[in-house]
C-alpha cells in the first residue's frame, strides 16, 4: 500500500476515534448534569417539606382556634411547599362523605366535589375515599392516565393539577379524615418528601385531637348541659366583661339570681325526666327574656342568673314582667298544665357594687333573704341587709384577737396513694378554737380574713406552721410525706404580691432546713382570671425554689386553659363538688374523665377531694386517680388524733384484695 493512501487510513481512523470519543465524553457529563439537577430539585423539594412540618408545629403550638389553624396549615403547605392545591377533608359520619374543612390554593377546583369512602361509589375508590378507608398513603403520579381519578379528572385537567397525593388524618385509630395536596407537574411526589408529608398529616391529627378535647373540656365547665344557657362560671365571665362597657356609659344593670319554688316535689311528682323538660322551658323563657341586652344563666339544680340592661326602666316594672313570664304561663307536659314560681334576689349596678362577683353575690344574699319569706317572693340588696354584714365587723375584730392570741390551729386531712394504698401526705386546714363558741369550721370566718386583710398575717403563720410540723412531728418521719396548705385567689392577691413577699418565703424554706419538695401550695382557679402572665411567673418563681403547686377545686372556677399547660403546677385536684355524684351521675362521670384526661395529656397527678364511700373509690381508683383524700378515710384531724390515726392505719381496713 502506497503511504499516502496509508497516512490518509490512519488519519480517517483518529478522527473517528476522536469524535467518538468527544461524543462519549459529552453524553457523560450531559447525563451527570442530568442527575446532579434531578437530585438539587429533589433536594430543594426536601429541604421545603422540612419547612413545611416547621411552620406547621410552630403554627400548633401557637394556635388557640381549630378552624384558624386548619386554614393556615393548608396555606403553608402551598405557598412554603410548593404546591398548587392543599384541602383537609373530615369525614361526616352520617354520610360517609369527605367533606372539605380548610383549602388553599386552587380552591375553586373544589366547588361541587363528591368524595366518598364508600368503595362501591366512583367517588369513593379515588385516592382521598381510599386513604381514609385503609388508612395509608396513596400517591397518583398522573391523574390522567390514572382510573381512580376518573370522576375528577375533567376537572383536574381544567386547573391543570396532573398529581396528587391524599394522606390519612388518623385520630385514636380511626381515620377522620385527609390531607390532600395536589401538583401541577406529574411524577411530582418522591419517597422523601410523601414521607415529610406524612408527619404532616400526623402533627395535624394531634392538633385536631388536642384542641377538640380542650374545646369539650371548655364546653363542660362553661356551659349547662341540660338547658344549653352558660353556667355560673361563664356568667360571671359575661357580667365582669359587661360592666366594663356599663361602666364607661354610666348606665345600668340588674342583677338577678332566681330559685324555682318548690321543684323538688316536682321533680319527685313527675320524674326527672319530665322535671328537667320544666328547666328547660324556664331556660327558655329567660334566655327569650334576656334578649340581646342581656344575659341568662343556670347556677344549680334550680338556680337560674339573669343581667339586664334596665336603662331608665323601674327594675320594679322589669321584675314584674318577669314574673308574670314564669308564673302566669304554665307549662304545658304531655297534657300537663304545671305551674311554677320563683324567688327572686337582686342587686343593681353601680348602686349595689361595681364587681361582677359582688353583685352576683349580693344578689344571692338578697334571694336567701326571698326563701325565707316563703315562695313567689322579690327581695332587693337592701341597707337592711348591710345591716345585718355589720356583724362581720364585730367577727373581724374577734378575728384579730384570735391571731393575737393564737387561736389558730391546723387540723390535718390524709391523702392515700391509690397504687400504693400508703399515706401520700396530708392537707393542712386551718380550725379556730375560740375561746367561748369552741372550734369553729373555715367557712366561716375565712372569707372574713380576706375581706379584712388578716389573711395575710393568717397565710404566713399557716405556711410557719406547716414548716415547723414536717420538722418536729413524728407524723412526718417518712420523707415521702407532703404537707399542702391552701392559698386562695384573694390571699394570693394580697399576700402574694407583696413585695419581697415571694424571696421571703423561699427563704424561709431554705432556712428550716426542710426539704421544699415536701411542702405544696394548693392554689385556686380564681389566680386564672387576673394578670395571668403575672400569676405564672410568681409561680414559677415557687415552683423553681422546689415548693409544688396543686390547682385546687379544678373545673369549678373559671380556668383559662390557654394558660394551664403554662402554670408550672403538678396536681390538679378534682373538686367534691365532682366527686359526690360518682358513680351514678353521668354528668359527674364525665366531668372527671375529662379532668383525668386533660390531666394525663400534660403530664399532672391528679388528687380526687371528697371521697365518702368505697363506691366512690372504688370507681375513681378504675379511672386512674392517683390521690384520694375523704371522710371515707378521715376527717381532718388535730394533731393528736393524727399521729394516733396513722399507727392505726391499715390499707387492707379501707381496700379491697389485690388481685
Amino acid at each position: 500500500m502506497e503511504p499516502s493512501l496509508v497516512l490518509s487510513t490512519l488519519k480517517a481512523v483518529s478522527k473517528a476515534v476522536l469524535l467518538d470519543m468527544i461524543l462519549e465524553s459529552y453524553s457523560y457529563f450531559a447525563v451527570r448534569e442530568k442527575r446532579l439537577g434531578e437530585a438539587k430539585k429533589t433536594i430543594e423539594r426536601v429541604n421545603r417539606a422540612f419547612q413545611v412540618i416547621h411552620e406547621i408545629n410552630d403554627l400548633i403550638v401557637r394556635a388557640t382556634d381549630l378552624n384558624k389553624l386548619l386554614d393556615n396549615a393548608t396555606r403553608i403547605i402551598v405557598e412554603t411547599g410548593g404546591f398548587a392545591l392543599a384541602w383537609i377533608g373530615m369525614v361526616d359520619p352520617q354520610t360517609g362523605l369527605i367533606l372539605p374543612r380548610a383549602a388553599h390554593g386552587l380552591t375553586d377546583y373544589l366547588k361541587g366535589i363528591k368524595v366518598s369512602i364508600d368503595p362501591s361509589l366512583p367517588e369513593g375508590q379515588g385516592p382521598t375515599g381510599t386513604a381514609a378507608r385503609e388508612k395509608k398513603v396513596i400517591v397518583v403520579q398522573a391523574i390522567g392516565e390514572d382510573p381512580r381519578f376518573l370522576p375528577w379528572k375533567e376537572m383536574a385537567q381544567r386547573f391543570g393539577l396532573r398529581s396528587a397525593s391524599a394522606l390519612p388524618i388518623v385520630i385514636a385509630g380511626e381515620a377522620k379524615g385527609t390531607l390532600n395536596i395536589y401538583s401541577t407537574r406529574y411524577a411530582s411526589f418522591t419517597d422523601k418528601e410523601v414521607a415529610l408529608l406524612e408527619e404532616v398529616a400526623g402533627d395535624i391529627a394531634y392538633a385536631i385531637d388536642h384542641m377538640e378535647k380542650e374545646e369539650e373540656v371548655e364546653r363542660l365547665l362553661f356551659w349547662d348541659g341540660l338547658t344549653g344557657l352558660g353556667n355560673h362560671n361563664r356568667f360571671t365571665a359575661y357580667l365582669a366583661s359587661h360592666l366594663q362597657i356599663l361602666n364607661s356609659e354610666k348606665d345600668h344593670c340588674l342583677v338577678l339570681i332566681l330559685d324555682i319554688d318548690r321543684f323538688g316535689v316536682i321533680n319527685h311528682a313527675l320524674g326527672v325526666p319530665k322535671g328537667d323538660l320544666v328547666l328547660k322551658e324556664i331556660a327558655n323563657r329567660l334566655k327569650v327574656f334576656a334578649g340581646d341586652s342581656g344575659d341568662a344563666a343556670r347556677f344549680g339544680a334550680d338556680e337560674f342568673g339573669l343581667a339586664l340592661d334596665i336603662c331608665n326602666k323601674n327594675p320594679l316594672t322589669v321584675i314584674e314582667e318577669l314574673r308574670r313570664l314564669i308564673s302566669l304561663h304554665p307549662i304545658r307536659l304531655d297534657g300537663d298544665e304545671i305551674s311554677v314560681s320563683a324567688s327572686m334576689g337582686l342587686a343593681v349596678f353601680p348602686e349595689d357594687g361595681l364587681q361582677a362577683s359582688q353583685l352576683i353575690e349580693r344578689a344571692k344574699m338578697a334571694l336567701s333573704e326571698a326563701k325565707k319569706q316563703g315562695e313567689d317572693q322579690i327581695c332587693f340588696y337592701s341597707h337592711e341587709l348591710f345591716e345585718k354584714n355589720l356583724k362581720k365587723v364585730e367577727l373581724e375584730r374577734e378575728l384579730k384577737e384570735a391571731l393575737k392570741n393564737r387561736e389558730f390551729v391546723l387540723f390535718f386531712q390524709p391523702k392515700i396513694d391509690l397504687l400504693t394504698r400508703e399515706i401520700a401526705g396530708f392537707e393542712a386546714l386551718i380550725r379556730w378554737q375560740h375561746p367561748e363558741k369552741g372550734l369553729i369550721p373555715p367557712g366561716e370566718f375565712i372569707p372574713f380574713l380576706e375581706e379584712s386583710g388578716l389573711i395575710v398575717e393568717v397565710g404566713k403563720w399557716v405556711m410557719e406552721e406547716a414548716i415547723r410540723h414536717i420538722k418536729e412531728s413524728p407524723v412526718c418521719k417518712d420523707s415521702r410525706m407532703v404537707i399542702s396548705f391552701n392559698v386562695s385567689f384573694k390571699q394570693f392577691e394580697k399576700q402574694f404580691e407583696q413585695p419581697g413577699f415571694i424571696q421571703e418565703l423561699i427563704e424561709t424554706v431554705k432556712a428550716s432546713g426542710v426539704d421544699p419538695k415536701r411542702l405544696q401550695i394548693e392554689v385556686t382557679e380564681g389566680l386564672l382570671m387576673k394578670n395571668t402572665r403575672e400569676t405564672i411567673e410568681k409561680l414559677a418563681r415557687i415552683h423553681e425554689a422546689g415548693l409544688g403547686i396543686s390547682i385546687d377545686d379544678f373545673g369549678t372556677g373559671y380556668s383559662s386553659l390557654q394558660y394551664l399547660k403554662d402554670l408550672p403546677a403538678s396536681t390538679l385536684k378534682i373538686d367534691y363538688s365532682f366527686v359526690k355524684g360518682l358513680p351514678d351521675e353521668r354528668d359527674d362521670v364525665e366531668i372527671v374523665k375529662t379532668i383525668l384526661l386533660l390531666a394525663q395529656g400534660l403530664g399532672k397527678k391528679t388528687v380526687a377531694e371528697g371521697v365518702e364511700t368505697r363506691e366512690q373509690l372504688v370507681f375513681l381508683a378504675g379511672l386512674g386517680v392517683n390521690e384520694v383524700q375523704g371522710f371515707y378515710f378521715a376527717r381532718p384531724m388535730p394533731k393528736g388524733e393524727c399521729i394516733k390515726w396513722i399507727e392505726d392505719y391499715r390499707p387492707e381496713t379501707y381496700f379491697w384484695p389485690r388481685r
